[in-house]
């Protein structure tokens, strides 16, 4: 059963400022006369996408800083990247809301035709709002949100109209409230953190804790059961295959692939490979794993000169994928249970009892690796907005690492696969059915209607 949790108060709320707002607007005077031509006021495409970059990027250090794990990173992309959309789309003809196509979005009121609205300052509240409220007090992050806000509005204070900037800031508050209160009812609240008890489901071929931490609790075992954005049915829609059957035998593929990440992490192991595993990890201490495809979607809209328009469509479709892919794959990883290679290797070769793979391993089950199936999502939904594009990745140079150049978002993401097999923390078929996974999901969030008449 999914536990998703209503909120009766935020939606009290919600109704009372709906109310008003939809008052304010039909009271509030028109520019002009009723007779004279109605004026052209600029859209969403007339302006640049520095204010959801700005965003992005401070929701990055926001989830760097706080710290959250990769599964609560992405939720809070999908939901930034709603409020910037749901934000400008009423200056984007043409487009229009997905009330009605994301799950349990309530309706979001338009903005007034006549009069106008200042689309930054829109997005400059609306994320601000839906970041506070998804950091919730977080002491390391939500000054970074403080300080991003108040740079913002205080630049655009200096050229746009006061009432403009204020109707503006308005609606994106109103923007925000309507996704909060989308977000209340996502199980969060009781699902987040959940207690569980691994040795209730441990036996031969299944997860228990990790060298050399041992975490006996492990990352987000409830997240599975988080209500998804596009998908209707996560044991079902784009569910992967399973793994090979656990064995003791040499010759099975089980086996096999054991001795391939035994070897591929170790022995085997090349410089490239080993860089290609440091550049794709985006553990602890980083943006994550979704944050690192949220850069990737930046860069490119720098390369293209994107517009606010551009900016918040893709910004959105990228946000929706990666939520998605992380509880498609957290519920898989929990009901699959399947071990770790760092497990199976020191309980099955003689003389590994010891062995550790180049890059830490995560506490939480193996089947599907997240970094692929959140990958897989990411470059569908980027080669249909952008096409094929060849790009330069410089995300991990903050890390030291420099930057590596891929011709095609489905490149990028297949490195990324295979990085885990290359730093010994997935088996073969994780990466491999993970990215299957992926473009699954983000085949359905391609599938949305953004356009009126698609």
């Amino acid at each position: 059963m999914k536990r998703w949790r209503a909120s009766v108060s935020r939606w009290i709320v919600f109704s009372v400022i709906v109310a008003a707002a939809v008052f304010v607007a039909g009271c509030e005077k028109d520019d002009d006369d009723d007779d004279d031509p109605q004026p052209t006021y600029p859209l969403t495409a007339d302006y640049g996408d520095d204010v959801a970059n700005a965003w992005v990027q401070t929701s990055r250090q926001m989830v760097k800083v706080a710290p959250v794990t990769p599964p609560v990173a992405a939720r809070a992309y999908g939901y930034l990247g709603q409020a910037i959309y749901e934000g400008v789309v009423n200056g984007m003809p043409n487009h229009i809301s997905l009330h009605g196509q994301i799950n349990g979005m309530p309706p979001v009121p338009a903005t007034n035709p006549n009069l106008e609205y200042h689309w930054p300052s829109v997005v400059n509240k609306a994320a601000y709002d839906i970041l506070t409220f998804l950091f919730n007090g977080n002491a390391n992050a939500i000054p970074l949100a403080d300080a991003q806000f108040t740079a913002l509005h205080n630049q655009y204070a200096e050229t746009v109209d006061p009432t403009v900037l204020e109707r503006s800031e308005s609606y994106g508050q109103l923007v925000a409230t309507v996704i909060e209160v989308c977000a209340e009812q996502d199980g969060y609240a009781t699902l987040h953190n959940c207690s569980y008890d691994w040795t209730a489901h441990a036996g031969p071929g299944l997860w228990e804790p990790t060298p050399p931490g041992m975490v006996t609790s492990p990352v987000e075992p409830c997240w599975g059961e988080m209500r998804p954005f596009v998908l209707d049915n996560v044991d079902a829609d784009c569910y992967p295959v399973a793994p090979p059957a656990y064995s003791t035998d040499p010759t099975s593929a089980f086996y096999l692939e054991m001795m391939e990440v035994y070897q591929t992490a170790g022995a085997d192991s090349t410089p490239e490979q080993q860089t290609i595993a440091r550049f794709w990890a985006d553990g602890g201490g980083t943006t994550t794993p979704p944050g690192h495809w949220m850069n990737i979607t930046n860069m490119i809209l720098n390369m293209e000169n994107g517009d606010l328009a551009d900016a918040a469509e893709v910004y959105c479709k990228v946000g929706l994928a990666v939520n998605d892919a992380f509880i498609s794959c957290w519920n898989a990883k929990y009901q699959m249970n399947y071990l770790r290679p760092v497990t199976a290797i020191n309980d099955l070769i003689p003389g590994a009892e010891s062995w550790l793979p180049p890059i830490a391993t995560p506490p939480f089950p193996e089947c599907t690796s997240g970094h692929s199936t959140q990958s897989g999502a990411a470059y569908v939904v980027l080669t249909d907005f952008f096409g094929v594009v060849a790009f330069s990745d410089t995300t991990a140079n903050p890390y030291g690492l420099p930057a590596r150049s891929f011709d095609s978002f489905e490149d990028a993401a297949w490195e990324a696969a295979y990085s885990r097999l290359y730093g010994g923390i997935h088996f073969r078929t994780a990466c491999e059915v993970g990215v299957s996974q992926g473009e699954c999901i983000g085949a359905a969030v391609n599938a949305l209607q953004f356009r009126a008449n698609s």
